[in-house]
């Protein structure tokens, strides 16, 4: 007798994995949420006005929004896997602590990354935090994660202190940073 071929589709993911897609999916939108409603405490004058406009309070408003639609997202994908899911003869809770741990990672690392972005600045924390969420979530070689961590975090430091004309936290930088 031979064995069947291993699954390789990609969409075959385990039943459960819909709960941690959801959670995920309201705690970004109760994130979001919160985030835009902290917008509101800035003391945002005429002179606070940057490129287009727009306020200060105005980009964090923006990504703030942003997590909501991320979370929103998250949601739909976890109604798509709910419909989909199908129990098997054991349940449907296989596989899905590793799921568990990469999230926890994830939120570990972004809260890590938000209490050291104004001490260490933008142009070193991102890229650690960028690269870290890429080695959780993406499982790609470290020199891969590197790069795209690198290239992410110019690419948004360009637009910012450039294109919108935005001076990001500079940190251990200060003085050095362009």
């Amino acid at each position: 007798m031979t064995e069947p071929p291993a699954r390789t589709d990609p969409e075959a993911e385990p039943a459960a994995d819909w709960r941690t897609d959801l959670a995920a999916s309201l705690v970004s939108m109760g994130l979001g949420a919160w985030l835009f409603w902290q917008t509101f405490s800035f003391n945002v004058t005429a002179s606070e006005r940057v490129g287009g406009g727009i306020d200060a309070a105005g980009y964090p408003r923006l990504l703030a929004g942003l997590t909501v639609l991320l979370g929103i997202a998250l949601a739909g994908r976890a109604l798509w896997k709910w419909r989909r899911a199908r129990p098997g003869p054991g349940g449907d809770a296989a596989g899905q602590g590793g799921g568990r741990v990469r999230a926890a990672l994830s939120f570990a690392v972004l809260l890590l990354y938000t209490l050291l972005l104004e001490p260490l600045g933008f142009l070193v924390a991102t890229p650690l935090a960028v690269g870290a969420l890429l080695r959780i979530v993406g499982g790609r070689g470290a020199l891969h994660a590197a790069a795209a961590a690198i290239a992410f975090t110019a690419a948004i430091f360009v637009f910012f202190r450039y294109g919108v004309n935005i001076v990001l936290p500079e940190g251990l930088l200060r003085g050095i940073s362009p």
